[in-house]
């Protein structure tokens, strides 16, 4: 009978336990398409009518930032953080215009530093002002950029080739 008193007084303390280190760090939803995603983003989604691209996969057990995902004027903008909720990198999005290809090319395609293949498209890889690491591409329909300012160029391709 003893035991069993234990365990009344164990399970609640336990499971308390566990919600408070789910609590202490960003976590990503769950979706069947297993992208790193927060509530924000979804919403979005269906607000804007289309698809919005995030990481299935992130180095060093990254999950979705404090940030939140952002709709500025023209982009789209997650942040994802390390476990401790130091920023990792950005993920940036906009749909594609003539006008927007002409600003892209301006900015990442002519000024690129390096190349790398996305899933058989290609990539541009160059730094921004404050020094961090930029990989841009375009899918079909969306310009995206993924922005870090410690990770290496190959931490960001492996990030590209894991974004849907």
């Amino acid at each position: 009978m003893m035991i069993r008193r234990y365990w009344m007084l164990a399970v609640p303390l336990l499971m308390l336990f566990g919600l408070g280190q789910g609590l202490s760090r960003p976590k990503p939803l769950p979706g069947a398409d297993g992208r790193l995603v927060d509530a924000r983003l979804l919403e979005l989604e269906k607000e804007l009518g289309y698809h919005l691209y995030a990481p299935t996969w992130l180095p060093h057990k990254g999950a979705p930032g404090i940030l939140g995902t952002k709709l500025g004027a023209h982009r789209v903008l997650q942040d994802f953080c390390y476990p401790d909720g130091t920023m990792m990198v950005f993920v940036a999005q906009e749909r594609r215009t003539p006008e927007r290809d002409v600003y892209h090319a301006k900015h990442f395609i002519r000024t690129a530093e390096a190349r790398a293949e996305i899933n058989g498209k290609k990539g541009y890889l160059s730094s921004g002002k404050s020094g961090e690491r930029r990989l841009f591409w375009h899918e079909p329909e969306t310009s995206m950029i993924v922005s870090s300012p410690n990770l290496d160029d190959g931490d960001l391709v492996r990030i590209a080739r894991k974004i849907q």
